[in-house]
């Protein structure tokens, strides 16, 4: 059951975008661009500095297959905040951050929070939670050689 309790819904949103953070960082890395749902700003800042010390291959091949899965989803959601903010910028959204939403008009705010749901979903469905999946991220933006890994695991994959 649905409730609009405040303190519920805030939880509810407040975890939610913790997916956006590593989701966006991770697509953007993988892929050779800066992260951020914001086309001129390009900064994130991750909720947690979670270490990822050793990452198995079987680990490599679930976080390659989140970030496949959630790239349309970023898009989309990317899109419908651009097309509600209009002619504006479109400000770093962080999941993990309820004050990186809050400047945006409620259809935004329902479609970045809808996005971070659907990542977190995508990243459990394929064998990782929120945390791993960004303690990997922080780790691929310093490890050339998981880079690497996820970047042949991607290939693969596609």
């Amino acid at each position: 059951m649905i409730t609009l309790n405040s303190s519920r819904f805030s939880l509810n949103r407040t975890l939610s975008r913790s997916a956006l953070v590593g989701t966006i960082a991770s697509i953007g890395l993988i892929f050779g661009i800066v992260p951020g749902l914001s086309e001129h700003s390009h900064s994130l800042v991750f909720g947690s500095a979670a270490h990822a010390e050793d990452v198995t291959d079987t680990e490599v091949t679930e976080y390659a297959r989140s970030v496949l899965q959630i790239e349309p989803y970023r898009q989309d959601a990317y899109a419908k905040i651009k097309r509600i903010i209009g002619s504006g910028n479109v400000p770093n959204i962080a999941c993990s951050q309820p004050d990186s939403l809050s400047t945006l008009p409620d259809d935004a705010q329902a479609a970045a929070v809808a996005y971070c749901e659907q990542s977190n979903s995508i990243v459990q469905k394929n064998g990782l939670t929120i945390s791993r999946f960004n303690a990997i991220t922080i780790k691929v933006q310093s490890d050339p050689d998981l880079k690497n890994r996820v970047q042949d695991q991607l290939r693969s994959l596609q």
